[in-house]
């Protein structure tokens, strides 16, 4: 809500100038004092809203309208008698100013309303500010979390237990509670204590930083007034086996391994994953892999479910099938959502999914027998851009209006209609069948690629690139030794540079160089760039034959027996190609392409009368672009000749 956010910003903005309590996690946790202390006025007097009496005059920085904070304190002992929330507390420490100050912010809004959480968002909205002392690392979105706990049912009245083993600040925590309090509500059920007793008993959380430890845990104390330690110090890769099998629910984000790799081998023996395609011997593995098998380690077998962040990479990576092999054969897949880009900025860059899985009674021994449909869904809007900034939607005069943009509502509307067999295909969901994930050679998971691929194969008819081509690969990764544009060396282009007329590099390699052959390239040959900026296409010129290029750059070697090359060229600049390409990008951090991606694009087979059109126009292209080199040289010539 835009004018809760707008409130709390005042609110904070306040504090932090002005009250002599500096420490976010505290200031929420009095400000929460307040809040319940109001709601308490509401229920048992039916005063709405509980501080339409508490108003500021402010002039030479005076604030005027004192009388009546000792009916907020006192009535916060009353509160904390009745509900026990705020069990040895005996005040709110924040100053009458600072008290009056907050009750007039909210002095038009009634705080038991409960079409809103308001202790909850106004939580969340503090959260955000803790976390940036913190670096954000540890912070994962709302509409994530709560997302994340619709998808799997969370069901406490019926005593089940939630668990997140990388509780951060405790973002999914919160959101486990939310699902008590709004599950209560739906029950009528009104004791405040009744929530804690149930997030003390059926909600837990494990950290190993101990300084995020203790923000979630204030965090959780803010929400429910209890003071209780709610999240435990662990290290969570090392966790006793009776923990095995004993949990209904997990909503968590593990911590990525784009920079670390767990290499004790006392930890990597415990993991299956670490034994990579069956292997006696352990290798160093990153943190997310592991925490994704501990997790399901962790789950009740054949009801246990879990929702878990994971980098783009491993639904989608060539390098991580394995991994997918051994989750199909560990869990149903429930649900994949792709989040937006910008859900971890401006903290991380990183690429994420949200998936749900099942835990099955006992792993299957192979993959043919399954059969059921999977949900997926790829949000575009979460709410923030690039740099954390609120994005609200526009009004159709083009002014902002109060509601952020954000499509998660129609996420979970999709995933309803999925649950009742009534989802049809929309620009952001789909429902799948396990079986496709299966003969995709790849095993890929992610939802975009489903999403694009139906679309595309009732669009277009052809032949595998593939099939019509000689090779499709790139080189090896070695160490470059640069030499001086001499005799005997040649330019070493990177992707930025193939779709360059005119080559502009100070990097020269020796034809004599060991990795020499491997780097070269011939004319005719096909660019594609492969990260970074995926997709980049050029036709190597008459003029680079013998060039070296970075194994960034796909090289597709034609063959004209096959296809002609001046049509392959055409058809992978076209809008088609591009749009089949888009599918197959994979990275977490930085998008990728495959030489396999590139070699299953479908090339359009059509008439040979259109297609010998396309194959004249691309060979005078190239051979304009040959003579335009030709005559940029000339006039080079002539200049060094007068030098």
């Amino acid at each position: 809500m835009k004018n809760l956010q707008k409130r709390i910003d005042t609110i904070f903005d306040y504090l932090y100038a002005s009250s002599t309590v500096k420490n976010t996690e505290i200031m929420a946790y009095e400000f929460s004092k307040i809040l319940h202390t109001g709601i308490f006025i509401e229920k048992t007097y039916k005063q709405i809203p509980a501080f339409k009496n508490y108003f500021i005059v402010e002039s030479d920085s005076i604030f005027t309208n004192y009388s009546d904070i000792s009916y907020i304190r006192n009535n916060f002992l009353e509160m904390n008698k009745s509900w026990g929330l705020y069990k040895n507390e005996k005040s709110i420490i924040l100053s009458d100013k600072d008290i009056l100050f907050i009750c007039a912010q909210f002095s038009d809004m009634s705080l038991s309303d409960k079409s809103i959480d308001l202790i909850g968002d106004s939580l969340e909205i503090f959260r955000n500010y803790s976390i940036k002392s913190l670096g954000g690392q540890f912070f994962t979105d709302a509409k994530v979390t709560n997302l994340a706990l619709d998808l799997i049912n969370f069901s406490p009245l019926i005593g089940e237990t939630f668990i997140d083993i990388c509780s951060g600040t405790g973002g999914f925590l919160l959101a486990a509670i939310n699902k008590i309090k709004k599950d209560l509500d739906n029950n009528s059920i009104e004791d405040e204590g009744v929530l804690a007793n149930i997030v003390y008993n059926q909600v837990f959380g494990k950290e190993i930083d101990e300084t995020v430890r203790h923000a979630a845990n204030r965090n959780i104390q803010t929400r429910i007034g209890v003071k209780k330690e709610y999240v435990k110090f662990a290290d969570s890769l090392i966790l006793p086996k009776k923990e095995n099998d004993l949990y209904d629910c997990i909503a968590t984000n593990p911590p990525f391994g784009t920079k670390t790799t767990i290499t004790s081998e006392d930890i990597l023996n415990n993991y299956e994953l670490s034994h990579k395609n069956g292997s006696k011997n352990v290798t160093p593995t990153p943190p997310d892999i592991l925490f994704l098998e501990q997790n399901i380690n962790l789950l009740k077998p054949e009801t246990g479910r879990c929702a878990i962040v994971l980098p783009y990479q491993i639904l989608s990576g060539p390098k991580a099938i394995y991994i997918r092999d051994w989750l199909l054969k560990k869990c149903q897949i429930i649900a994949v959502i792709d989040l937006p880009v910008e859900t971890f900025q401006p903290h991380t860059g990183t690429k994420t999914s949200l998936l749900i899985v099942k835990k099955y009674k006992c792993p299957l021994d192979d993959l043919d027998t399954l059969n059921y449909n999977i949900f997926i869904s790829k949000p575009q809007w979460i709410g923030h851009d690039r740099r954390g900034l609120p994005v609200y939607m526009r009004n159709p005069d083009g002014s902002e209006s109060s509601k952020i943009l954000c499509d998660f509502d129609i996420v979970l509307n999709d995933w309803i209609l999925f649950n009742n067999n009534k989802l049809k295909k929309s620009k952001i969901s789909c429902s799948i069948n396990v079986k496709q994930i299966i003969a995709d050679e790849s095993h890929r998971i992610n939802a975009l690629f489903y999403l694009e691929s139906s679309e595309i194969k009732e669009s277009i008819t052809g032949v595998e690139l593939k099939k019509l081509v000689s090779n499709i690969f790139y080189p090896g990764r070695f160490k470059r030794n640069y030499v001086s544009s001499e005799a005997n060396s040649v330019p070493f282009l990177g992707g930025a540079n193939i779709t360059e007329q005119i080559v502009s590099t100070k990097k020269y390699i020796s034809k004599t160089d060991p990795h020499y052959e491997q780097l070269v390239v011939r004319e005719g040959w096909i660019l594609i760039t492969r990260s970074g900026t995926t997709g980049i296409v050029s036709i190597v010129p008459k003029d680079w034959d013998g060039f070296a290029i970075s194994e960034h750059v796909i090289r597709i070697i034609p063959d004209e027996r096959k296809e002609n090359s001046n049509y392959l060229y055409a058809f992978l600049q076209s809008e088609q190609a591009k749009k089949q390409l888009s599918k197959q990008v994979f990275g977490s951090v930085i998008d990728e392409i495959s030489p396999e991606a590139v070699g299953n694009l479908i090339v359009p087979q059509i008439p040979q009368k259109q297609k010998e059109i396309i194959i004249r126009n691309i060979e005078n292209f190239r051979k304009l672009s040959n003579e335009s080199l030709a005559f940029y040289r000339n006039a080079q010539h002539l200049f060094k000749s007068f030098g």
